[in-house]
């Protein structure tokens, strides 16, 4: 079995106090390619997450004895008293995950929280204000089987996905997202300058993952095509899901 090993030493993870210790001022102006995607979207309806199902087995620590140990162990190592972030997360699912993986902060960023487009209750953002969650799931009726557990804290930021993470400071965190594919932006452009933040924003030791979304696509392609980017990054073979999975991992 193929180990993820963590160069250097490490230290304990900084508890952060405040989204804005994750933020810097954006390197690149991307209102263009925004406000071109904005115009692109969808009238109206309900966007779907159904595509987070793909890690459902990494949520419950019930199932995950059956995944792949290769990715279980790298999602620890890189998860672990660290940062998730989750683009484009709707509702949030990916926290189950970040609570089954001891994450420090789990970030959802969504420009639609509720899913839904002109929601006429929209969720307020929670920028700057992060919360404490003690986690705990058990299975119905039996209540010594405990699916989901874990203390992080958790933040929901309203925000366009490629907005916010141009203002996330270099290597800082570990990124997840979902069914981000041209129906949902139909951009080229936008998911091209996503692909290249997020390879910016993946803290070493880091893990980028995610299901039938077009940057993730992207990166792969980037990654095969250069020794550069091959030095840096490692496409991990996952069978997860139907097929449209990828797993790379920050060296």
């Amino acid at each position: 079995m193929k180990e993820f090993p963590i160069s250097g030493e490490q230290e304990q993870p900084h508890k952060i106090q405040n989204l804005s210790e994750l933020l810097h001022e954006p390197k690149e102006d991307y209102s263009r390619v925004i406000a071109e995607a904005s115009r692109e979207e969808l009238d109206e309806g309900e966007l779907s997450a159904s595509y987070s199902h793909t890690w459902d087995r990494f949520v419950s620590r019930h199932k995950i004895k059956d995944e792949d140990p290769r990715l279980v162990e790298l999602f620890k190592k890189a998860i672990s008293g660290n940062v998730l972030c989750e683009l484009g997360g709707a509702g949030g699912r990916m926290e189950f995950l970040a609570a089954n993986m001891d994450a420090g902060l789990y970030i959802n960023v969504d420009k639609y929280p509720n899913g839904i487009k002109n929601d006429p209750k929209p969720v307020d953002p929670m920028v700057g204000v992060i919360k404490q969650r003690d986690f705990v799931v058990k299975m119905s009726g039996m209540k010594d089987v405990v699916l989901i557990e874990g203390i992080h804290d958790e933040i929901h930021v309203r925000a366009d996905m490629l907005d916010f993470i141009s203002r996330l400071k270099d290597a800082s965190v570990n990124i997840v997202i979902n069914g981000i594919d041209s129906e949902v932006i139909k951009v080229p452009e936008y998911h091209e300058l996503l692909a290249k933040e997020i390879l910016r924003v993946t803290k070493k030791n880091g893990v980028i993952f995610g299901n039938m979304s077009d940057s993730l696509f992207i990166l792969k392609s980037m990654i095969k095509k250069s020794p550069e980017l091959k030095d840096q990054f490692e496409i991990v073979e996952a069978k997860v899901g139907a097929g449209g999975a990828v797993v790379i991992h920050r060296k």
